[in-house]
């Protein structure tokens, strides 16, 4: 696995699925912290894992500000913010995961084969546990947007 390689993929998978499905222009923060998002979101965070096996092994994770996630929710349903479900930003929240995740790995490698699991939300208080575990490495994106920051990680497994 290389390293460089796999973040460019990220990168370039979350740009073109965000820009794509939400019209969200986005900008990277190198050195941002994605697991501070869970500590400065203002209304809580969803928080969203999937695992993966392939070449390597391991799992993705997306942090979003709750009011972030509604908002982009609203804006692919064409609904009012309001009338946005907690259901349904999930399942919203759960599909950029699954598209991020399957694109990069797709840019990544062409010809590797990934089995993906199905996204899961987690509760915010879990996530600080899963990078404690034993770990082989671990990538994060900070991303800026109009709307609000969220990050993209990717932990890969010994």
């Amino acid at each position: 696995m290389e390293k460089q390689s796999l973040m460019a993929s990220m990168k370039a998978s979350i740009s073109e699925v965000m820009e794509t499905m939400f019209f969200l222009p986005l900008e990277f923060e190198d050195g941002g912290d994605i697991k501070e998002i869970i500590r400065s979101a203002d209304g809580g965070t969803v928080a969203c894992k999937l695992a993966f096996s392939g070449p390597f092994s391991g799992f993705s994770c997306f942090l979003i500000p709750v009011k972030v996630a509604q908002g982009l929710t609203a804006s692919f349903l064409g609904e009012d913010i309001a009338r946005v479900t907690e259901e349904q930003t999930a399942g919203t929240v759960k599909e950029i995961l699954n598209m991020v995740t399957g694109k990069a790995f797709s840019l990544y490698d062409n010809q590797a084969v990934f089995k993906l699991g199905i996204p899961e939300i987690m509760p915010p208080t879990k996530w600080p546990h899963l990078w404690t575990k034993d770990v082989k490495e671990v990538m994060n994106l900070y991303v800026n947007t109009a709307d609000g920051d969220f990050g993209l990680g990717l932990v890969i497994l010994p």
